[in-house]
């Protein structure tokens, strides 16, 4: 028979604040450096820089399953 009443293994006391864990970003910081530009990831390590998505396609494009394009903002946008 099951206790339905016990407290489930895992459980989250609602009273006690909430452990937060770290947000890793998956884009490397390097990748910051280079505002404006597009950049191709892989596993968080900056592969190429290059001024067009479409040149990263042009280098990638039989890896562009293994590999990600990602537009640096011009500005930053999480600067107060």
């Amino acid at each position: 028979m099951d206790d339905l009443f016990s407290v489930p293994l895992g459980h989250v006391d609602p009273d006690q604040p909430a452990e937060e864990e770290p947000t890793v970003s998956p884009i490397p910081p390097e990748a910051f450096e280079h505002r404006g530009k597009w950049v191709a990831l892989h596993a968080g390590r900056l592969l190429a820089v290059k001024d067009t998505p479409e040149q990263l396609r042009e280098e990638f494009g039989d890896r562009r399953s293994e590999v990600s394009f990602f537009h640096v903002p011009q500005t930053n946008v999480y600067a107060r």
